[in-house]
């Protein structure tokens, strides 16, 4: 129903109504906007990229070390079956952290990437305005305005929590490799 000369007077009201919604939402909208933009987008790895593989290369010096205690243990048990299956079973995991140490990185890309897209699925699902307030009446709308305070203030705390998730997940590419080989 569009404003026309018989409707006019109503129109005019929600016209206001509206630009007085945008004015009490104003302070809002950069916060919810910050906040959703911090739960779908995916932790940057990339900056972290050349200190993951200066890991890999610590890592890397250990596996010799673990390989050749391996060999030694095979060795040395003589006609000793339990040490000999032993020796073969840290052989199996030693090759095993090898293949996922040095898959470590596209396993933490495949891992942030997915949770992005369920949060992203999921934050579709929401209508944009559910998060600002509302013109329903005036006992709910004098509610709003005397609790908005404490919203900005929520709102606030809970952007600076996501930003720093989001940079604990973007460091996280450098402890993942270590959690692995231990």
């Amino acid at each position: 129903m569009g404003c026309k000369l018989t409707n006019l007077p109503e129109c005019i009201v929600n016209a206001f109504g509206d630009f007085l919604l945008s004015i009490i939402n104003a302070p809002f909208k950069p916060f919810i906007e910050t906040i959703r933009l911090l739960l779908i987008q995916p932790a940057n790895i990339v900056v972290f990229g050349r200190l993951w593989a200066v890991i890999i290369y610590v890592i890397s010096i250990f596996y010799g070390l673990f390989i050749l205690g391996a060999g030694f243990n095979f060795i040395i048990s003589g006609y000793n079956v339990e040490r000999r299956e032993q020796a073969k079973q840290w052989l199996q995991n030693i090759i095993l952290m090898i293949i996922c140490v040095q898959a470590s990185y596209l396993m933490y890309t495949l891992i942030a990437e997915l949770a992005t897209r369920l949060t992203s699925g999921v934050i579709s699902m929401i209508d944009s305005r559910f998060f600002l307030l509302t013109l329903d009446n005036a006992l709910n709308f004098g509610l709003q305005i005397v609790l908005g305070i404490f919203y900005l203030i929520i709102l606030f705390i809970t952007m600076l929590v996501f930003a720093i998730i989001y940079v604990f997940s973007s460091i996280g590419i450098v402890f993942f490799p270590f959690g692995l080989f231990f």
